[in-house]
């Protein structure tokens, strides 16, 4: 049993399910799983009993949130030593347009280079538009943004794209990988 620790980012709360989502899927394989938002800064004593991490983010103007990328920069080395992996959670990965998802990728690369971390695995997932829950200027912007790209653009509800069978497939190559690594000596 490999011990698991899932950190994440986010803003409106739908990131924050797709580490619960990834967290029951490889619970189901018999990890053990804590799942934290990051702004709680997990302590040493975690970090050092977690044998492999995960951590995800959603995007907003084209970057990942400060609190994932300060952590990821911070614990580098950690990271780049444990089986790591990480999730991007953004709209424009819902697109239909090829273009839209090398801008997505682009923002993954950049976020690695960035921090120094390189996460053997990496998801880009569709995440969700909350209008109702936007402040009236970014629902404004995001309703622009939507419109140029040919999404969806009614204010008054909100809209969720994940693929949930894909946050699956990516927790279990997540799995695979835990189950071929090697235990890492705790001493």
């Amino acid at each position: 049993m490999t011990t698991v620790l899932i950190l994440y980012a986010t803003t409106y709360g739908h990131t924050a399910k797709v580490a619960q989502h990834l967290a029951q899927a490889l619970a189901a394989h018999g990890h053990q799983v804590t799942v934290r938002d990051v702004m709680t800064i997990p302590s040493p004593a975690e970090l050092a009993a977690a044998d492999a991490m995960i951590l995800g983010s959603p995007v907003y103007q084209n970057r990942h949130l400060r609190a994932i990328h300060v952590f990821a920069r911070q614990h580098r080395k950690l990271l780049n030593r444990l089986p790591s992996a990480f999730f991007s959670v953004s709209g424009v990965a819902a697109s239909s347009r090829p273009e839209n998802h090398a801008v997505a990728r682009k923002v993954v690369a950049h976020f690695c280079v960035a921090t120094g971390w390189y996460p053997p695995q990496v998801a880009i997932i569709a995440g969700a538009i909350p209008y109702t829950r936007y402040p009236p200027f970014t629902r404004l912007l995001i309703r622009w943004f939507r419109a140029r790209q040919g999404g969806d653009t009614d204010t008054r509800r909100d809209y969720a794209y994940t693929d949930w069978a894909l946050v699956t497939a990516f927790a279990d190559a997540v799995v695979r990988t835990l189950d071929a690594a090697p235990r890492l000596s705790s001493s």
